[in-house]
């Protein structure tokens, strides 16, 4: 049995205020919600903090799309799906529109952080339909579980920490600084692809 057809199975009860939200939009298994939520425009809520605004603003991205299921999920119960932030190589290869920047700047990758969730330790990637988690698996170079409101601020600090090390290891001659810019400039070019 797939992982697509098992999570068709798990049926939302109305076991909160979330459930009962997304019940009377209609939704009543987690399936279709993710696949909702995956079709929603990429694109920052104005506030990570308040998830419910992914409904509101209709839009998200990794982390609050993500966030926003894995807070289903507790309130259903559904211990098998899990929320993890994965920190892998975003490069021209595996993210549209990067690729320009990064060969500007003379560096083959930008360590990124992407978050997904796992059910029963399959990932599965919301994000958006040309997204997915599954084509850079290879890349992942570190990979940590999380809860919801670890999306914001812990998921930054990681994040920073990881690439700052980055820097180190592999005696890049830029600064945090620069690589943090050259990263937001990579995203806009992903939003502007997609």
């Amino acid at each position: 049995m797939s992982t697509q057809s098992n999570l068709a199975n798990l049926q939302l009860s109305n076991k909160g205020e979330l459930s009962e939200r997304l019940i009377e939009m209609g939704f009543d298994d987690f399936d279709t919600l993710a696949e909702w939520v995956k079709n929603l425009p990429y694109q920052r809520i104005s506030d990570k903090s308040n998830l419910g605004l992914t409904i509101t603003e209709n839009r998200g991205t990794c982390s609050t799309k993500h966030a926003f299921l894995k807070t289903l999920a507790i309130e259903q119960g559904w211990n098998d799906i899990t929320l993890y932030i994965g920190i892998y190589r975003m490069k021209g290869s595996n993210t549209k529109g990067v690729g320009g920047i990064l060969s500007k700047i003379g560096i083959d990758y930008i360590p990124e952080a992407h978050c997904y969730l796992k059910y029963k330790g399959n990932r599965m990637d919301f994000t958006h339909p040309e997204l997915n988690v599954l084509n850079v698996e290879n890349e992942i170079m570190k990979e940590v579980l999380i809860q919801p409101e670890q999306i914001g601020q812990y998921k930054n600090t990681l994040h920073k920490r990881f690439v700052e090390d980055w820097l180190k290891q592999e005696k890049v001659n830029y600064s945090l600084d620069f690589i943090w810019r050259m990263r937001e400039e990579c995203i806009q070019q992903l939003v502007e692809k997609l």
